[in-house]
């Protein structure tokens, strides 16, 4: 295999200006003692060297950080830059699991620059970059410092003299690509050549090109289809002269039944359902899918089988890659599996119970090697869980060493560097099995050596942040945007170009509307806000059953899980009337300097979009004063993007009521939940507030871009000899900041 489980950074200190015009001009890890003091380190306040971060997937992302303890707690230090040329700084911040708001200021040459912000939503490095105008100088004197109370963590820090030309110069822009998936029809090639050059026809665009993507069932056919099927997309590929995404599946209409003498549908196959609603086990069937049985993924013999299947068609898609003449804009990327997870509520849309899986003998019996009794029916301890999420990566590492280690015997390791899996990337505030933000679903989907592919099809600030997490690991791509057939139901398309994704799959997209998916980045220069996360002053979780001690007053409002996930919310109760959450906020000595609130939900008429059917945000200084300050339509998801600003009302008072109205007229029971709230984050001013620098869609790509192309040459590097030529060069490309060169020394033959 190409890449190992650990990144392991190689860090270049450059202790003196650089002559370049435009580069990396300096470097420094800030958990090396020795590297500070040679900058001219100072620290202040409890500050301390402390590992920092845990294992995500099969990586590793546990290093040594500076951890800045409280507020005033500050780390400083001199770095090179180029005189008369912009300055970018690079930041690199360390994550556990912790689950509280940081905030630090970033000084330079003793002027406050930027306050930076994050919430934690799980484990590894995050990199915030900040540009700096240019001067007369050849050093900057930087200090971060933090201004909240909760630590920060910094791990490495990048300096870059004129950012831009740099990065284009480097070679590390890449096209941004769409590629909709095409049902082919397999027995009309010129038919079916016709739609995907209507994809290339409609992303005709400067800044997207094309692509596509289809499936194969290499567990559901004989051989010799497979390989018909393989020979088939590829010759679609090459005529119409588009990239294709290759997606080697078995799930849904591609689970293997009756092939290879066996009936993989016996029920010693399937996984088995907890319906926790009912108390009871069940299998996956019936559904509405077909009743297609979704297959456990614990039974040695059926992974047995499906492994050899992928191996021998990722063998053959390789020999026949290269006997094409290697050309490497034919196969945009291989994908493993189309959803590979367990029966659970929000995946597999069996009814309005909640589900736990997969209980399978296997699964039970697999569990029980390793100390952990997996029996739903006395509720899931961690330990449960941890195994649940452990198992789907355990699978996932399966299939990936079949795939890849097919397409190398094949003679197209090429082909092999990028394999991605498909991570649920979810708007949905918690996920099976962990069901805890911090334990993000996708990282089950992050085994070492795959590339991690995302299931997301909007511009959350929860997808956002799975993202962003994810881009540490190596290049990144969405691999699944599920829209339903409904061209309104994909709105991610900037989102994904401004996160640095190699490409964005729209799936059951209606190709004679492709025309709309580009329409969001055909102008790159366009404003890409960051987020920014506001201090904490009451947070209601409505999973937690104390949350009505939060809240003032309560009327026809009732706790359940919302349909299909296992998220906890609040709703209307019934018999027409709003719903009403009321709460009375106590400032401070001295009043509120600012006040508002962040709502997790929805707010939405999914059939007749009813700008009645929404939810209301009411403040003032007592009950009688209440005045509308927002009102939430329409919209499929609410998070903390759409933060209401209370602080006209609240500013200089000593008590707000704030007063949330759920409005559901004339919806019936059973759909009450459309209008719903998952958590109310009530949040104040940073003492330190200040302006959010401006990114533009093209800036946020190139530096997010930048990022993964490093994970990339220091996974890559970890593969080879120590004191080999390849090795060094990479490594002196690597410390000019030369990433997407240094990996293609890196490379092995």
């Amino acid at each position: 295999m190409r890449f190992v489980a650990a990144i392991l950074p190689v860090v270049i200190c450059v202790s003196g200006p650089v002559v370049t015009a435009a580069g990396l001009t300096d470097s420094i890890d800030l958990s090396d003692k020795g590297a500070v003091l040679a900058h001219h380190g100072v620290v202040a306040g409890a500050v301390r060297e402390e590992i920092v971060g845990d294992v995500v997937g099969g990586h590793d992302l546990r290093r040594m950080a500076e951890v800045l303890d409280g507020r005033g707690a500050s780390v400083s230090y001199e770095v090179a830059v180029q005189r008369g040329k912009g300055v970018t700084i690079e930041i690199e911040e360390e994550n556990g699991r912790e689950r509280d708001v940081t905030g630090y200021v970033v000084w330079v040459d003793g002027v406050r620059r930027a306050l930076r912000t994050w919430e934690g939503c799980g484990a590894g490095p995050i990199h915030y970059f900040l540009e700096v105008p240019g001067g007369d100088r050849d050093r900057v004197a930087v200090k971060i410092e933090n201004v909240g109370e909760k630590p920060v963590a910094i791990g490495r820090v990048w300096v870059f003299s004129d950012f831009d030309a740099f990065f284009k110069g480097a070679g590390m822009t890449v096209p941004y690509r769409i590629a909709p998936t095409v049902h082919l029809n397999w027995g009309d090639m010129e038919g079916d050549i016709r739609r995907v050059e209507r994809i290339k026809e409609g992303l005709d665009g400067a800044n997207v090109k094309g692509a596509w993507t289809t499936w194969i069932g290499y567990a559901k056919e004989d051989e010799k289809v497979v390989e018909g099927e393989i020979d088939y997309v590829l010759a679609v590929a090459k005529k119409a002269k588009m990239p294709v995404q290759i997606c080697f599946d078995s799930w849904w209409e591609n689970t293997p039944h009756e092939v290879g003498g066996k009936n993989w549908w016996e029920e010693k196959y399937q996984q088995v359902v907890w319906d926790e609603t009912e108390k009871r086990m069940r299998l996956s069937t019936p559904n509405r899918w077909g009743n297609t049985p979704w297959l456990t993924m614990s039974n040695v013999e059926l992974n047995e089988f499906k492994a050899r299947r992928l191996r021998e068609a990722a063998r053959y898609l390789g020999k026949h890659y290269r006997e094409m003449g290697r050309d490497e804009g034919l196969v945009l990327a291989v994908n493993l599996e189309n959803e590979p997870a367990y029966w659970a509520s929000g995946a597999a849309g069996l009814g309005e119970d909640l589900l736990w899986a997969d209980f399978n003998p296997a699964a039970v019996e697999a569990a029980r090697r390793v100390g952990v009794m997996l029996d739903p029916r006395d509720g899931l301890s961690v330990d449960e869980r941890r195994w649940l999420a452990g198992n789907l990566l355990a699978y996932q590492r399966l299939i990936l060493t079949a795939a890849a280690g097919g397409l190398w015997e094949g003679g197209a390791g090429e082909l092999a560097e990028n394999v991605y899996t498909q991570g649920m990337v979810s708007a949905v505030y918690n996920e099976f099995p962990r069901v805890d933000r911090v334990w993000p679903g996708w990282e089950s989907a992050a085994p070492a050596g795959a590339r991690v592919g995302g299931e997301w099809n909007s511009d959350s600030l929860r997808e956002r942040e799975c993202v962003l997490l994810q881009i540490a690991l190596g290049r990144t791509a969405n691999v699944n945007a599920e829209c339903g057939n409904d061209a309104r139901a994909v709105s991610g398309v900037a989102a994904g170009y401004a996160l640095g994704q190699r490409f964005y799959t729209p799936y059951n997209y209606p190709l004679g509307e492709v025309e709309q998916l580009a329409e969001t980045v055909k102008d790159v220069s366009v404003a890409y806000a960051e987020p920014t996360y506001r201090r904490g002053i009451l947070v209601t979780d409505f999973a937690d059953a104390k949350w009505e001690e939060q809240v003032a007053l309560t009327e026809n409002v009732v706790v359940g899980r919302l349909s299909n996930t296992p998220m906890q919310v609040v709703h209307v109760r019934g018999g027409g009337k709003p719903g009403i959450l009321r709460y009375e906020l106590k400032a401070p000595t001295g009043g509120f300097k600012g006040l508002g609130v962040e709502l997790t939900g929805r707010a939405n008429d999914f059939v007749d979009h009813r700008a009645e059917v929404c939810l209301r945000v009411w403040a003032g200084r007592d009950e009688k004063s209440l005045r509308l300050m927002r009102t939430f339509a329409n919209m499929e998801h609410i998070d903390a993007m759409e933060e209401v600003d209370l602080s006209e009302v609240a500013r200089g008072a000593g008590r707000v009521v704030v007063q949330l109205e759920l409005a559901t007229p004339g919806m019936e029971e059973g759909l009450l939940d459309w209008v719903a709230l998952a958590r109310v984050r009530f949040v104040t001013p940073w003492v330190e507030e200040m302006a959010q620098q401006e990114e533009t869609l093209e800036s946020a790509r190139e530096h997010h871009l930048l990022v993964s192309w490093r994970a990339d040459v220091e996974l890559a590097m970890q593969g080879l000899k120590p004191g080999t030529q390849k090795l060094e060069e990479a490594r002196a490309a690597y410390a000019r900041g030369e990433y997407a060169r240094a990996y293609q020394m890196a490379r092995l033959p």
